[in-house]
């Protein structure tokens, strides 16, 4: 009985690997800036980091570009209490129609560690908010109302009216618990809310 559900759930996943599809996230890179994914761990190094990236992912005519900057640093630290402050810039430009998200962020956070007799603990709390700012190129788009009798022609008008930059505030707030049980091991909890 065990080897026959073993067998089904095996038959399952094969069969949901090979049909299922998904399109490539082209942001991966932000991984690589630590406070993009927690606000809770600006300021949690040792010193001040500065950290950077740069993407360009080609498809043909197709181009998507990521980049950003991250720089925190710990500006507060004694009695096992901590604050950090940092600024992070991300942007990024998708397709012909130059569709753009970007983003300045300041961010400030506290953590306080506690040492018991069997771990070490922290918990961390973070927030940040700044600008963010979305626009496209509509001249990169073809709208329906565009095709003629001969095809595709991007001299007729498209009669869409709609506002090409959007300026908006972003607030995120994130949450971090870490344990230290012995020297080599940890445990790391967080969420973070945009």
């Amino acid at each position: 009985m065990k080897t026959r559900i073993l067998m089904c759930t095996g038959l399952l996943i094969l069969i949901n690997y090979t049909v299922s599809q998904a399109q490539e996230t082209f942001s991966n890179q932000y991984r690589y800036l630590p406070t993009y994914l927690n606000p809770a761990l600006v300021g949690s190094d040792c010193g001040t980091r500065l950290y950077s990236f740069y993407q360009n992912q080609n498809n043909n005519s197709f181009s998507y570009q990521n980049f950003g900057l991250n720089v925190d640093a710990p500006i507060y630290n004694k009695n096992n209490f901590k604050i950090g402050t940092g600024y992070k810039f991300t942007k990024d430009v998708a397709g012909e129609s130059k569709f753009s998200n970007s983003s300045h962020l300041l961010a400030v956070s506290a953590s306080k560690t506690y040492t018991t007799t069997a771990a070490k603990q922290e918990i961390a709390l973070g927030f940040e908010g700044g600008i963010a700012r979305r626009s496209i190129n509509p001249a990169g788009i073809r709208w329906p109302s565009q095709i003629g009798p001969t095809g595709f022609d991007p001299k007729i008008p498209s009669g869409e009216d709609f506002d090409q930059v959007i300026r908006f505030m972003d607030m995120n707030m994130g949450v971090q618990y870490s344990i230290h049980l012995k020297e080599k091991y940890s445990i790391t909890m967080g969420m973070s809310f945009a």
